[in-house]
């Protein structure tokens, strides 16, 4: 083929960019892929704020705190993730996104039911610093995997599905299901 031909694609394909790997991807193994991404995306927004949500009042009730100083032990609780972040991040370009985001997913989910069955204020609040440290890591894991599985020119598309579809929409109703 000359130089201002273009090699034909398939009906089911998308053309990547001259500087992605792949010369063709197939339309259903990216929309698979995004599909896969915004559910998870979308469960991890139910359970993250939904538990979130409740975790004052929570600690309110439980241990009988003032609201201020439940208040003060939450903005306490969710600084740790700023350093779950880098660390998780060279995880992932070290061994794998999908495995840094693995581990973040499983360890908030165990961490949690520790939490239900410890009934030490000390304790749960410590919990649920690393409840925080693994849930809130999750963000910059899902934004490369979401622009990974797309052609370069759908990254900002992939990643408004996945962040604005799933997580939005899954911490907008976690609230409530909780």
């Amino acid at each position: 083929m000359g130089a201002s031909e273009k090699e034909p694609l398939e009906a089911n394909e998308i053309k990547a960019s001259k500087n992605s790997k792949l010369t063709t991807v197939p339309l259903r193994a990216i929309l698979n892929s995004i599909l896969a991404l915004t559910i998870a995306s979308f469960m991890k927004g139910i359970f993250s704020f939904g538990i979130v949500s409740f975790t004052p009042e929570y600690l309110q009730r439980v241990s009988g705190i003032t609201s201020f100083r439940s208040g003060l032990a939450f903005s306490l609780i969710l600084r740790l993730p700023v350093l779950g972040q880098p660390l998780f991040g060279s995880i992932a370009d070290r061994f794998g996104r999908r495995l840094a985001l693995g581990i973040t997913t499983v360890g908030s989910g165990l961490v949690i039911l520790l939490v239900l069955y410890t009934s030490n204020i000390y304790l749960q609040l410590a919990l649920f610093s690393v409840f925080a440290f693994f849930t809130f890591t999750q963000f910059p894991l899902l934004m490369p995997l979401a622009s990974g599985v797309v052609p370069k020119e759908a990254a900002t598309l992939s990643n408004s599905i996945v962040w604005g579809i799933g997580n939005a929409g899954g911490s907008a109703i976690g609230p409530f299901l909780v």
